[in-house]
């Protein structure tokens, strides 16, 4: 049997994220907020045997990813393109106040592609694709810490887990995955299983 348990931290507060930008491929550095976000995230898993760690290409999710390793300096840090953050086209790096209705409308559809930008399909096969090379090069018993993003989280719990999506966004808040929060899933012999939805690292529980 192959059981692997994952961590995924969604990086700490950026500068775009307090100014209102959608940000996917626009990139930005934490702010202080943001440091403390991963600290927190740091001390709710200090205890967790961290075995290895992926992060996003973005700097926001590999800072996070590094000041939460501090407390694993064994673990070495490796990139994977497919933790990137859900790509809004032509809408990335846009105020979301500036775009009143048009970014609800289609972030409601999941449709971004005609505007350079990707789908909900899409994404969730990355997602899946993803998850399947990451799981490859694990072994049993392994604790891995992920280091993403907000809608990355929101929509790998309806693509790999299978929770049906209507249900999740029911209950969503726009908090529903806050900076520096930690889900916990697992993986084993080839089945995903969501363990808990996206706390805040002072609710989370190993």
């Amino acid at each position: 049997m192959k059981r692997i348990v994952f961590y995924l931290v969604r990086h700490g507060q950026t500068e775009l994220n307090l100014a209102g930008v959608v940000q996917s491929t626009s990139d930005s550095p934490l702010t202080e907020s943001g440091i403390r976000d991963a600290e927190r995230a740091a001390q709710a898993l200090k205890n967790v045997p961290i075995r290895k760690a992926y992060s996003s290409p973005y700097l926001r999710a590999y800072r996070t990813a590094e000041i939460i390793l501090q407390e694993h300096p064994s673990v070495s840090l490796k990139v994977h393109e497919g933790l990137r953050e859900f790509d809004f086209g032509a809408l990335d790096g846009k105020y979301i106040a500036d775009l009143q209705d048009e970014f609800a409308a289609r972030s409601k559809s999941g449709d971004f592609t005609d505007i350079g930008g990707e789908s909900r399909e899409l994404m969730r096969e990355r997602i899946r694709r993803t998850f399947a090379e990451i799981a490859d090069t694990c072994e049993d018993g392994d604790h891995v810490l992920i280091a993403s993003h907000g809608e990355f989280c929101r929509q790998m719990i309806p693509g790999l887990f299978g929770i049906d999506d209507t249900e999740m966004r029911k209950q969503e808040t726009s908090d529903f995955v806050p900076n520096g929060s930690i889900t916990r899933f697992a993986y084993t012999d080839g089945v995903w299983q969501l363990l808990a939805l996206p706390v805040i690292p002072e609710k989370f529980e190993p």
